[in-house]
């Protein structure tokens, strides 16, 4: 990470007719670790008439992932920005840092952004940052006393309301687990090394016998998932059985784009649905391309979709340790990419079971 990120009301821009009620504001930012750009999903409902989504100034539509309808259905308009209208909105895209991002100290970052309201009315406001692996929010502030935070792991999420401009403040670094910050305590406070050291190894012990619990009570409610029908069709044999890699079926993107197309979402909605009921599974979202073009754009535009769809089970609220992203480019083709067909079959999403070694 080594630029910043700037969120302003130019980020996303939306007028609508004055009838508004209560506006529900959705808001989702991912920092990834590769650093250079982010990736900002909002989704709002509640309005009375239809959104006009503007996209903000340094995003253009092939920076969209997904949004409430398929690319085409932008069109430009004299603020010289791309826009979309619907009756609820949903855009998600990725964009270049901007300078609002400062290194701390080492390893640590500081994070300072406004985020305007967008009409007059009431409008609630749930904002979660998705922080690097590795990363945990250690300070967090904003400009109201009616708002309340919740931290878990890499995530960090405010819910409150918004009324004209917020200021957040957030200081991340890496994630210390509890036995060395128990440790590190210790030392500060003036205990012996060899306390300090007793404890910490007692801590350790404890977290690893309460992993084993997790896990073993995990297997079982697998089972039971499977043995009561709560996969969805289509997804058994992969998330119950031998099957080691599925195809995805309807996962479509634009093309030349790692945009998801509105029904590509349905489908990674059934993969969520038997993630949500197979809690201790893992798995490898891996996307491959046909062999048209060079095989390191190819390589690239694999990694995007694979990131992009990665980024939406996220969102439904899938943990992102369980969720990988691989893009692999036209490597291990299963089909002849001198026909039509052939291609159509090699550009796929499959999905891979992870294991502890993995």
């Amino acid at each position: 990470m080594r630029r910043a990120l700037f969120l302003s009301s130019a980020l996303l821009l939306l007028s609508c007719r004055p009838a508004w009620a209560e506006l529900k504001r959705d808001i989702l930012i991912s920092l990834p670790d590769s650093g250079g750009h982010y990736r900002y999903h909002e989704t709002l409902n509640g309005a009375a008439d239809p959104l006009l989504y503007t996209l903000p100034a340094q995003v253009s539509v092939d920076d969209v992932l997904f949004s409430a309808a398929p690319q085409s259905q932008w069109q430009d308009t004299d603020t010289a920005q791309p826009r979309l209208r619907g009756q609820h909105g949903s855009v998600l895209y990725s964009a270049d840092w901007q300078d609002a991002l400062q290194k701390h100290k080492t390893g640590y970052y500081r994070l300072r952004f406004p985020l305007a309201a967008l009409g007059t009315q009431t409008e609630l406001l749930t904002i979660s940052w998705l922080l690097p692996d590795g990363m945990s929010a250690e300070q967090f502030s904003v400009n109201s006393e009616y708002g309340q935070w919740q931290k878990n792991g890499a995530k960090l999420q405010y819910q409150g309301e918004i009324s004209g401009r917020l200021e957040f403040d957030i200081l991340f670094g890496p994630h210390e687990s509890s036995a060395h910050a128990q440790a590190l305590s210790a030392s500060l406070s003036g205990k012996t090394a060899d306390i300090a050291e007793t404890e910490a190894e007692a801590e350790a012990e404890a977290e690893a016998e309460a992993e084993a619990e997790a896990e073993a009570e995990a297997e079982a409610e697998n089972t039971d998932a499977c043995s009561n029908g709560q996969i969805p069709a289509g997804l058994a044999d992969f998330f119950c059985g031998e099957l080691a890699e599925l195809v995805l079926e309807d996962i479509e993107f634009e093309r030349n784009s790692p945009a998801l197309v509105p029904q590509a979402r349905q489908a990674l909605d059934r993969v969520v649905q038997a993630l949500e009921a197979l809690p201790g599974q893992r798995v490898e979202i891996a996307a491959y391309t046909d062999s048209r073009g060079s095989a390191k754009l190819n390589q690239r535009l694999s990694a995007k979709r694979a990131g992009a769809a990665r980024l939406y089970l996220i969102y439904r609220d899938i943990a992102p340790e369980r969720v990988l992203a691989g893009g692999y480019g036209e490597i291990n083709p299963i089909a002849d990419n001198s026909t039509p067909e052939g291609r159509r079959k090699n550009r796929r999403l499959t999905l891979k079971k992870l294991t502890e070694e993995n």
